[in-house]
């Protein structure tokens, strides 16, 4: 039997599924596997091979381990696929009715061959409501380029 505070490597696949819609995506996915392999390979062979009896091949996560996954998401700025987990497993996230969607940068942008008329990505811009403390008005979405932070590429940020 489990602790109270542990969630099986059968929870784990679950919860997983019902954020991403199957295993094998997501950063949650790639950070929950990471801590899943470290702690397989610290197992005596015994218990591996306990483990593979019962079907749940890979180790459980501590309360604090599921907790890390989704510390390092906030921490990347990934709010909104907080949100979106709670919704799907809770039914209800944080925002309240009335408020503004979140809106931030894209992970990653794919762009295909611009052959044959497709559509060509041409710019990005990481726009946000930025405090007048560094050159933000309130309530204006203004862009990095427009406050003179921009120099590059840019695909994230730290004020």
């Amino acid at each position: 039997p489990l602790a109270d505070d542990v969630i099986s490597g059968r929870q784990v696949n679950f919860w997983l599924r019902q954020i991403n819609r199957e295993v094998g995506r997501g950063t949650e996915f790639r950070r929950t596997r990471e801590i899943q392999f470290a702690k397989r390979v610290a197992l005596p062979a015994g218990q591996v091979a306990m483990a593979d009896e019962t079907g749940d091949l890979l180790p459980s996560l501590t309360f604090h381990e599921f907790a890390t996954v989704w510390r390092l998401e906030c921490e990347e700025g990934k709010f909104w696929a907080l949100e979106h987990d709670l919704r799907k497993l809770c039914g209800e996230g944080m925002r309240k009715r009335g408020d503004p969607s979140y809106q931030e940068r894209f992970d990653y942008i794919y762009a295909s061959s611009t052959t044959s008329g497709r559509l060509r990505l041409t710019a990005a811009e990481t726009v946000a409501f930025f405090p007048e403390a560094v050159g933000g008005t309130e309530g204006k979405l203004t862009s990095l380029t427009e406050l003179g932070f921009a120099s590059g590429g840019i695909d994230s940020f730290v004020l």
